[in-house]
């Protein structure tokens, strides 16, 4: 996640540093990472952003989970002290890929000698947002994938695709 933010007007002294807080988890509490984004190093101040992984803000102290929006305050300091606390800033959410679906199972009461059905679940995460769709791929057993279809909406599948007896398909969502 990036946090960036403009040069407040510094009086006439030059911005010596700034403190960048992130809300935690509690939507109350705002801590420093200083591993990260630490507004006191030269480099910090002259690009005015740091970024800070996502393992970070889930960890402690900031406790983050997936699908929570990240915001951040910042404050300048020169050697005549610190700029009012900026209002909080978000533009950002902790998401990732969702887990793979799991229990890919023949769908019985819609499978055919020419046609295959299947059904499956969504897996544990869904990465902090909705899952948008679904891609379905199949191999004729020599790992060669071909995809079937892509923006599926519902957990299942029914095969437009011939099908010849005695051939293995494989398939994957």
């Amino acid at each position: 996640m990036v946090v960036a933010w403009s040069a407040p007007y510094n009086g006439g002294a030059e911005i010596t540093s700034y403190k960048i807080t992130i809300r935690h988890g509690d939507l109350i509490t705002y801590s420093q990472e200083l591993t990260h984004c630490n507004g006191t190093s030269a480099e910090k101040v002259e690009a005015k952003f740091c970024t800070i992984p996502f393992a970070t803000l889930r960890g402690l102290p900031f406790d983050l989970p997936w699908g929570s929006s990240i915001w951040a305050k910042v404050q300048a300091f020169n050697l005549m002290g610190g700029s009012i606390v900026s209002t909080a800033g978000n533009g950002a959410m902790i998401t990732r890929v969702p887990d793979p679906p799991i229990n890919l199972e023949n769908n019985v009461a819609v499978s055919n000698a020419v046609r295959l059905s299947f059904l499956w679940d969504n897996g544990l995460e869904s990465g902090g947002q909705p899952i948008l769709d679904y891609r379905v791929w199949y191999d004729h057993g020599v790992d060669d994938w071909t995809i079937l279809d892509y923006a599926i909406t519902q957990t299942q599948y029914t095969t437009d695709v011939p099908l010849v007896a005695g051939t293995v398909y494989v398939f994957k969502v």
